[in-house]
């Protein structure tokens, strides 16, 4: 289940599955759009931001300063989240490209939730 993955995990296959650059403002409203379990991190902010540093380090993303107060983040390598989804073993089901990530992030979870 999603609620299960752990943070950097759910980050990867948010960015995996995103077109264009993400800031740490919109994952922490994508995450509480999905009911991802933030509440069980002292600060989901700064867990994010290092998780995000740590994703540039090791060349998954890359980060982009845009005029704003954040910078904002793109995955480097695209993997569809099925595959993402296959690699952490949810078992969730691939959404239609047309929807938005966090429509697509939240049916996913509904669809795990159903399955229970």
């Amino acid at each position: 289940m999603l609620k299960h993955a752990g943070l950097t995990d759910v980050v990867r296959m948010m960015l995996q599955s995103t077109e264009g650059y993400t800031t740490v403002t919109q994952i922490v409203d994508t995450l509480k759009a999905i009911a991802y379990p933030l509440g069980r991190l002292e600060n989901p902010r700064a867990a994010l931001v290092v998780v995000m540093s740590r994703l540039v380090d090791r060349g998954d993303v890359e980060r982009k300063d845009i005029g704003k107060i954040e910078p904002a983040f793109r995955w480097i390598h695209k993997t569809s989240i099925g595959q993402l989804m296959q690699q952490i073993g949810t078992g969730i089901s691939e959404a239609t490209p047309q929807e938005g990530l966090a429509d697509r992030l939240a049916k996913q979870f509904m669809e795990a939730r159903k399955k229970k």
